[in-house]
């Protein structure tokens, strides 16, 4: 495929703005697969760009039940970066805010900014595209990497969060290099997979059992302490770290927001 004007990356001009981050996919809410890099450049004669930058040893790892690609990237192309020039991609116009939308400012002023920067509002916001699983994060989000013992659900949840986060990998004091990690991707994530489908008919059952018996009324509500949430906030966090510090999703944060708002 030939480069036009609007994949040519510009490579020349003075950088006056860049905004980096990343899109990771949500599995099962709590493990995280980094799926590639994201950067906004804005230069000073006012033309700009979006770079995307595939991380294929995780994004080879995934089966298509979960991951069908990224929104406006065509991957089989497999280049090792994507630019869109003086455009906006299909991910960020999807998940974000235009100059025209109503309400601009409030969101904005949410966020901590003073102008619109499409990318910096998606990663400094709680905000959630319901589309997709795609998160997109700040490039210091505190991964979990520690595998722990326990049960073997656990354990094979913390082994794909490991994987995912793309750090360095070692499984029960056995280090492996960064080339296997499609390999142990496909691997664990068919295991944990397969235990999860095992494994619901008996906790269905259980529900029921312990619904009947009026011991079970569903999942309750998590309680979000609104001192520390207050006292992140005005420490200048963004919701990302605000969201893993109180032990939630960004989405849970968002709706308790809109809930104290309302």
């Amino acid at each position: 495929m030939q480069e036009n004007e609007l994949t040519k990356p510009i490579v020349a001009g003075r950088r006056i703005v860049l905004t980096e981050g990343e899109i990771v996919l949500s599995y099962r809410t709590s493990i995280l697969f980094k799926v590639a890099k994201i950067s906004y450049e804005k230069f000073d004669d006012e033309e700009y760009q979006y770079s995307i930058e595939p991380y294929y040893d995780v994004i080879d790892g995934l089966p298509s039940s979960i991951f069908q690609g990224i929104p406006g990237i065509d991957l089989s192309l497999r280049r090792p970066v994507y630019y869109r020039v003086n455009m906006t991609p299909v991910y960020v116009t999807e998940r974000s805010p235009s100059e025209s939308r109503e309400g601009l400012k409030a969101l904005l002023k949410e966020a901590g900014m003073n102008y619109l920067n499409r990318l910096e509002w998606m990663v400094k916001t709680n905000h959630s595209y319901m589309g997709d699983s795609f998160l997109t994060l700040p490039l210091d989000y505190p991964y979990e990497t520690t595998v722990q013992s326990g049960s073997l659900l656990s354990f094979l949840s913390c082994v794909l969060k490991l994987l995912g986060s793309r750090t360095r990998i070692e499984i029960m004091g056995v280090s492996f290099r960064d080339e296997e990690r499609p390999t142990l991707i496909k691997a664990y994530l068919a295991e944990y997979m397969d235990l999860c489908r095992r494994m619901a008919p008996a906790i269905a059952l259980g529900q029921r059992k312990a619904k009947s018996r009026g011991a079970y009324r569903g999942r309750k509500r998590l309680v979000i302490d609104a001192l520390k949430l207050d006292d992140l906030t005005a420490q200048g966090k963004s919701e990302a770290e605000i969201a893993h510090a109180l032990g939630v999703s960004r989405t849970t944060l968002y709706r308790y927001r809109k809930r104290r708002r309302d």
